[in-house]
């Protein structure tokens, strides 16, 4: 019985010492929730597929403080072995960059010019 007493005691003193815890994690869920909408309020309607390189670097230049953390984070990822020989650039101009159509924009045009846009342009 005196088992079973203590038992229970060991569990209550375990989960006393797991509420700071779980209150620490549950206000940090709250915070990332509410970062998490601020963002979705500010993210485009269509994404397209493709991203221009000179788009990564720019975000890259005005986010200094992630880009190293990008960096990091690969570095555990990283191989013994050498890489792969990289294919030859091609002469010429590179990509243009991409720019975003709002709603109201797409909304002001001709149907003409509406049905000459594609999600490619």
């Amino acid at each position: 019985m005196e088992l079973q007493v203590q038992a229970i005691k060991d569990r209550l003193r375990e989960e006393t010492e797991a509420i700071p815890k779980t209150k620490k994690l549950i206000d940090a869920s709250l915070r990332q929730q509410k970062k998490l909408q601020n963002m979705s309020l500010h993210v485009p309607y269509q994404m397209p597929d493709k991203m221009a390189i000179s788009n990564l670097e720019t975000s890259r230049c005005l986010f200094p403080e992630f880009s190293g953390q990008v960096s990091g984070s690969f570095e555990a990822l990283k191989l013994d072995e050498e890489p792969a020989a990289l294919p030859k650039e091609k002469k010429g101009r590179g990509a243009p960059p991409m720019w975003y159509v709002t709603g109201s924009e797409l909304d002001s045009l001709s149907s003409y010019m509406r049905g000459r846009l594609t999600l490619e342009k």
